[in-house]
């Protein structure tokens, strides 16, 4: 499931009702009102803008607006509750079954939270690993690990942006946001260890070519199974091996190796817990221990953990909280 930090989305305007005047501002124009606008940049940033001149409703917001539920990201299952949250302000009105059907997503932070305790040595190997530097250009601003493409066009341009999560949720924004969650001890352990990856799509044809989609309807953009992050990393970064010829059982095996480290007793203990007892667990066990002998016998390439990780974060997610 695609996931995202942030999404922009156009709809028409006759889906916002009851906006409190005293809240938003009245923007007029030659004795007429043009549009009222709502924006705020804490606890996270939402934006709201009714034009009655282009009859548009531009919304955008981060997925800090899911509150408890904001490790989840912007996605198919919660977009929902991001648009009910806006509404329970009480400042508007949002029509979200409209909302949500007509709606076009002009821009979007394409958004995956990996377990990687050891980010200093990732960024290392992903700032050796550029295949053109003349392409691609890398910075690192306060440890935070940024590659685009070199190009002018603001239609071509891609950013990705890598970061210690656990570091940034250390912020004192951060902090004092979870800190009035009720699950505030659960989202601080969540982050602990966690790697965000953003790939920020500008335009509406990023949005339809990085996302394999015909058009930038919202139900399209969240229900496509293309995963960009992985497909901008494949084209920037230079993989000594390969994990090509695994099936797609292999590699979420292989991942879930990677999860625990490669551990064998503690990969058994999830194997026994989501099984049934009567399971022979040594053949059960047998796939894991036979990918791990490969592993060892051919090596294996921290990118290529990166990008399992990345593909099978969610599934792991799901084996796991089981």
């Amino acid at each position: 499931m695609i996931t995202f930090d942030k999404l922009k989305i156009v709809v028409a305007e006759k889906y916002i009702t009851n906006i409190d005047e005293d809240i938003f501002t009245t923007i007029i124009k030659n004795g007429q009102i043009v549009e009222y606008r709502y924006e705020q940049q804490y606890p996270y940033l939402l934006y709201i803008e009714k034009d009655l001149i282009e009859q548009e409703l531009v919304i955008e917001f981060t997925s800090k607006i899911l509150h408890e539920d904001y490790p989840l990201l912007i996605n198919n299952d919660t977009i929902y509750k991001c648009l009910e949250n806006i509404n329970s302000l009480g400042i508007c009105y949002l029509d979200i079954p409209n909302i949500i059907s007509a709606a076009h997503v002009v821009k979007a932070d394409v958004t995956k939270d990996i377990c990687c305790d050891k980010y200093e040595q990732l960024i290392g190997s992903l700032k050796t690993s550029i295949t053109n530097y003349n392409k691609y250009l890398s910075r690192v601003v306060n440890g935070t690990f940024v590659i685009e493409k070199n190009v002018i066009s603001r239609g071509r341009k891609l950013r990705l942006t890598i970061y210690n999560k656990d570091s940034e949720m250390q912020l004192k924004a951060n902090q004092e946001f979870i800190s009035k969650l009720a699950n505030y001890k659960e989202m601080t352990e969540y982050f602990k260890g966690k790697v965000r990856f953003e790939l920020n799509l500008n335009s509406m044809e990023q949005i339809r070519k990085q996302l394999n989609i015909k058009s930038t309807m919202l139900y399209d953009v969240l229900h496509t199974n293309i995963n960009p992050i992985v497909n901008f990393m494949d084209k920037v970064f230079e993989d000594e091996h390969s994990t090509a010829d695994m099936k797609l059982r292999d590699l979420e095996r292989l991942a879930l190796l990677e999860k625990v480290d490669m551990d064998m007793h503690k990969l058994e203990m999830i194997v026994r817990q989501h099984t049934s007892p009567k399971s022979h667990i040594s053949q059960l066990m047998q796939p894991y221990r036979n990918i791990l002998r490969t592993i060892e016998h051919q090596g294996i390439n921290p990118l290529q953990t990166i990008r399992n990780l990345l593909l099978f974060e969610i599934f792991l997610t799901f084996i796991v909280s089981l």
